[in-house]
């Protein structure tokens, strides 16, 4: 029994030492992972600050590098002040520099007429041809008048053409209309002072007007003048005004009472 009980004792102890082993062994590889596992983020953290340091280091040395520019330029500039524009160019060119001229004005040619009001007159040479004037707008009509030179008293037949509404559709029936129904054209006899206009489809020469030079209702400006006034009935109210715009062709404007009405053209063949 006594035996018994001391082997027993004996074996109790040794039974339980391969758990109490095994429960060590296990403590120790815990231990040790995380040994493992410190050791990596104290590894990861150091790498990580080193990085941080090493870009730091870097901006402030750019930093530092830009301050240096920065400060060379001021003092680059203050040692060297700045020259006036003048100044550069005679450092770099000593010739003298030439003062601006004024164009000479153009002389002006014996196709140019001059203007009491200063606007320089069509050339009276220039070639306008009826269809020129008769597809032209009224805006144009009226600069081309107030540029146009008066030309000389016309004598003759001349050929006659209403410019009514110009630049419009209804401009070609209306000149077929005055045409052969109504007004053909005007005979002037320049040593005698008047004209006759030649009306309706045989050109009857009728309705008489005195012709002579003075300044025109539309610009003021000097203008041959077909005045009715005090020699017709039928056309007293009536007032044209004439100027050369083209060799042997007249632009007229015509006025009833003081009012701007229609345009005309006036050809002659001599």
């Amino acid at each position: 029994m006594d035996e018994h009980r001391l082997a027993h004792g004996l074996v109790a102890p040794l039974a339980g030492r391969p758990q109490q082993l095994r429960s060590n062994q296990h403590g120790a590889d815990a231990k040790h992972a995380q040994d493992v596992l410190d050791a990596r983020v104290r590894v990861g953290v150091d790498a990580n600050l080193t990085r941080q340091k090493a870009r730091h280091e870097q901006r402030q040395a750019a930093i530092q590098q830009s301050n240096a520019r920065q400060q060379n330029a001021r003092n680059l500039s203050d040692s060297h002040p700045p020259q006036s524009t003048a100044a550069a160019l005679d450092d770099r060119d000593p010739s003298p520099v030439l003062e601006p001229q004024e164009t000479p004005p153009r002389p002006s040619s014996d196709t140019e007429a001059a203007r009491p009001d200063g606007l320089v007159a069509c050339d009276p040479r220039m070639a306008v041809t009826l269809q020129d004037l008769t597809t032209m707008a009224q805006a144009d009509l009226d600069d081309l008048f107030r540029r146009s030179p008066i030309g000389e008293i016309p004598n003759g037949d001349a050929q006659g053409t209403a410019i009514v509404a110009p630049g419009t559709d209804l401009e070609l029936p209306i000149l077929v209309f005055a045409r052969w129904l109504a007004w053909q054209g005007k005979v002037f006899y320049r040593a005698q002072g008047y004209l006759l206009n030649k009306v309706g489809p045989l050109g009857v020469h009728l309705i008489k007007a005195r012709v002579y030079v003075a300044p025109s209702w539309f610009d003021s400006q000097p203008a041959i003048i077909l005045d009715y006034s005090q020699t017709s009935l039928v056309a007293h109210k009536v007032r044209d005004e004439i100027r050369e715009v083209s060799p042997g062709t007249f632009l007229g404007i015509v006025y009833y009472g003081t009012l701007k009405t229609i345009n005309f053209v006036l050809q002659f063949n001599n």
